[in-house]
């Protein structure tokens, strides 16, 4: 059978007051996509960051941790795609499209991510998309509620909350942690 063709785009908003992360997902046009918002990164998962005086470190990790988040809560909607993956930040899309990093936590994270993307039979293209145009920055801000309820009715877009994959994702990678 042909494959389906998406394009997720993901963000995280590093801010003093937050940490978001945030996906959408479209199938081919603007209508029925899937959502997903976290205005600040679950506890569960904190003791995998660098602090935040590591800021421009963090900011790489936390927007390769929006990737995983956003393919296991879009999971089955992804499932046998072709997918074009949408990130605005240079080192998490090289260390997602080499499935490899220097940096230990990216590394790790960039395997679970291959490891997702096979799970769900979804073919990867990874794309660079500027900041400014990144239209998933409304789900990882939460100043940006209004703009989200728009989009979403205007577009009949669906929300999924990311929230069952928090301690399944922790767990994941502290196992992989203490292999290493």
């Amino acid at each position: 059978s042909e494959r389906k063709l998406s394009d997720l785009f993901t963000v995280a908003s590093p801010e003093d007051r937050w940490e978001g992360l945030g996906a959408v997902l479209f199938f081919g046009h603007m209508t029925n996509g899937r959502t997903m918002r976290v205005d600040n990164v679950p506890e569960v998962l904190l003791p995998f960051l660098p602090s935040k005086s590591e800021q421009k470190i963090r900011i790489a990790q936390l927007e390769t941790l929006a990737i995983p988040l956003a393919i296991r809560s879009f999971g089955p909607a992804l499932r046998g795609a072709y997918c074009r993956i949408h990130v605005d930040n240079v080192a998490a899309m090289n260390a997602c499209r080499n499935g490899y990093s220097g940096n230990p936590y990216m590394a790790r994270l960039a395997g679970e991510i291959w490891l997702e993307l096979l799970h769900y039979n979804v073919a990867p293209w990874w794309q660079y998309v500027p900041s400014k145009l990144n239209v998933a920055d409304i789900w990882s801000r939460p100043d940006k509620v209004r703009e989200e309820r728009w989009f979403r009715q205007r577009h009949r877009l669906r929300s999924v909350d990311p929230r069952a994959h928090f301690r399944s994702l922790a767990q994941l990678l502290q196992t992989h942690h203490h292999a290493q």
